[in-house]
């Protein structure tokens, strides 16, 4: 990343409050970077606190197929979809649609996993709970981050399984994990 996960997370807040005056092209890096920074993040709780294992990032793949996180939890594998924002009102995530379906369902995955050649990541693997599905919601105005079961019509469920402040993990990720000096 770069610099530490509490600069960067300031430098977006500020990036973000001035988003609506910028020029389209820097709209969209800046909405890359929070989305990049989301995912970063999601997959440091995951790992760190929730102790996932991390199987595919789709922000490390060659080239980014859809599916932003595969990870195992025991022996349950999980698609994880990262929704990151920085409107304040912003409530749980919401999954969009895409050519391949709703974000979340057994068909987007499915299709997703094809693409990027997880093998483990069908259709029937995720319709039949073998693979379960998950959105990580990340407010970087509210400063929160929410972990949220996705039914398999790719509903998001009402209540959060599991969350953290978003300043105290951006903290927590740069005492475990120093950044990058590169």
């Amino acid at each position: 990343m770069g610099c530490s996960n509490v600069v960067q997370l300031a430098q977006l807040r500020q990036l973000m409050k001035s988003y609506d005056s910028l020029p389209s092209r820097d709209r969209a890096a800046a909405a890359k970077e929070l989305g990049n920074f989301g995912e970063h993040m999601a997959e440091m709780y995951l790992h760190h606190l929730l102790d996932h294992d991390v199987v595919f990032d789709g922000q490390a793949a060659a080239a980014h197929h859809g599916i932003d996180l595969v990870t195992a939890s025991g022996t349950q594998l999980v698609a994880v979809e990262v929704k990151s924002t920085a409107q304040p009102a912003k409530g749980k995530p919401t999954m969009s649609r895409t050519s391949d379906g709703k974000q979340g369902t057994g068909g987007h995955i499915g299709a997703r996993g094809d693409r990027a050649n997880i093998d483990a990541v069908t259709a029937e693997d995720v319709e039949s709970g073998t693979v379960a599905s998950i959105a990580v919601g990340v407010n970087i105005t509210t400063g929160v981050l929410e972990v949220y079961d996705v039914n398999p019509d790719g509903s998001i469920e009402p209540t959060p399984t599991s969350g953290v402040g978003l300043d105290d993990l951006a903290a927590y990720c740069d005492a475990v994990t120093p950044p990058d000096r590169g």
